[in-house]
């Protein structure tokens, strides 16, 4: 059951036992966090504490955290390849989880650790860390 996606890249939720169902291949996230700062100005007084006066907020952010699986989304190897090359693109990518549409966002930072591997030294476990920063669409 898809529950989300950044672009072309889907999120779902599987059966107890892991494995996609209707023979769909996806990835999972663990934890979806938001994070917005306010972009404050400080002006120094002779005595007392400074004056804050508030200039808007920056852009949202928001972090998924997940674990890329060989038995839910196949290739590891090729998910990651895949999640390099949507950041290497530097395109606009929609946000969505349910019905609700976050926004458009770029990928920020992308961090990868490999936890298992075959016998072969196939890579069949990874998390990832996929930090996202809010932006507005682009022309073209």
């Amino acid at each position: 059951m898809v529950v989300g996606s950044y672009g072309d890249f889907v999120f779902g939720v599987y059966g107890s036992d892991t494995v996609p169902l209707d023979g769909e291949q996806g990835v999972t996230f663990n934890a979806l966090t938001q994070a917005t700062q306010s972009r404050l100005l400080t002006h120094t007084t002779v005595e007392g504490l400074p004056v804050v006066e508030f200039a808007g907020l920056d852009a949202d952010r928001v972090t998924l955290t997940g674990t890329l699986n060989e038995q839910v989304c196949g290739d590891v190897d090729d998910r990651i390849l895949w999640l390099r090359a949507m950041q290497r693109q530097n395109r606009p990518r929609a946000l969505t989880r349910g019905s609700r549409v976050f926004g458009m966002y770029l990928i920020e930072n992308l961090s990868i650790t490999e936890e298992r591997w075959a016998a072969d030294g196939v890579l069949v476990a990874a998390t990832y860390s996929l930090n996202l920063i809010a932006t507005r669409p682009t022309n073209g």
